[in-house]
């Protein structure tokens, strides 16, 4: 199924948003989700891409960087400040990414099978919350398989899209089977979806309830496309994002974990 208005409801509307960034000069946007760190007090996890975190050509960390939930539900009179945002924003307080990806060179085979982050938030919103006081989803670094059936969500804002509705995908995964402008081959998962610019970073779930958003693991992002082609492909995750992730659960402050692709 290609990129769809989700109208579902359900715990993947409030989960999921938008990401603000700057970056190599520019000011970006892209989506994440929350995700579980394992009950840490004080702060939550967002997973995003790792080319919305950091610039694999420089290895320049995104700056001003800030997590909106529930974005399809901003006021009409909606600005951009944070107070006038449903939930409020959360603010970086660490962006850990692999070595991989942070010293890809390029938008290349290595990045793209590397492209995840984990950004610590603390405290934010409306008030001084916790962020996964909304809630948050478990991930899993094995266990999806060629065949399974996912569903992805993000925000695009580009082409037909406007970045300001939860869209969504699902279909039966398979391997990207090219290297000519991604991965090589049998590297990442991709899936039927035409979702584009902006969607970056958004989450991949197996066994979300299609109807009411309920229930899933995040098991993968979305990361590139090809022009042409109405696929999206995402990083297979592996014990290199369990090193990324768990690395993120006991620290703050900014950090490449790894030291080998």
């Amino acid at each position: 199924m290609t990129g769809a208005s989700w109208a579902g409801g359900g715990p993947v509307l409030d989960l999921t948003g938008k990401v603000f960034f700057h970056m190599g000069g520019g000011d970006w946007q892209c989506s994440g989700t929350v995700v579980s760190d394992g009950g840490r007090t004080g702060y939550s996890m967002v997973l995003t891409a790792g080319h919305c975190a950091i610039d694999e050509t420089t290895g320049e960390f995104a700056t001003n960087w800030i997590f909106m939930p529930n974005w399809d539900r901003q006021p009409a009179t909606f600005t951009t400040a944070c107070s006038g945002s449903y939930y409020g924003c959360w603010t970086s307080a660490g962006i850990f990414v692999h070595y991989g990806f942070a010293h890809a060179g390029a938008f290349n085979n290595q990045a793209v099978t590397h492209d995840w982050a984990f950004v610590v938030v603390g405290s934010g919103g409306k008030g001084t919350t916790q962020l996964d006081g909304l809630g948050s989803y478990p991930i899993q670094f094995l266990g999806v398989s060629t065949g399974n059936r996912l569903e992805a969500f993000g925000y695009p804002a580009a082409g037909k899209y406007h970045g300001n509705d939860l869209t969504w995908c699902a279909g039966t995964i398979f391997v990207d089977v090219s290297s000519s402008n991604g991965s090589p081959s049998n590297a990442t998962w991709g899936m039927p979806c035409d979702m584009t610019g902006g969607s970056s970073g958004g989450p991949w779930f197996e066994g979300l309830n299609e109807q009411n958003g309920t229930g899933g693991t995040l098991s993968s992002l979305n990361s590139y496309g090809y022009s042409g082609v109405r696929n999206m492909y995402g990083p297979k995750f592996n014990g290199n994002t369990d090193a990324t992730w768990t690395q993120a659960k006991s620290q703050t402050g900014n950090h490449v974990v790894g030291s080998t692709p």
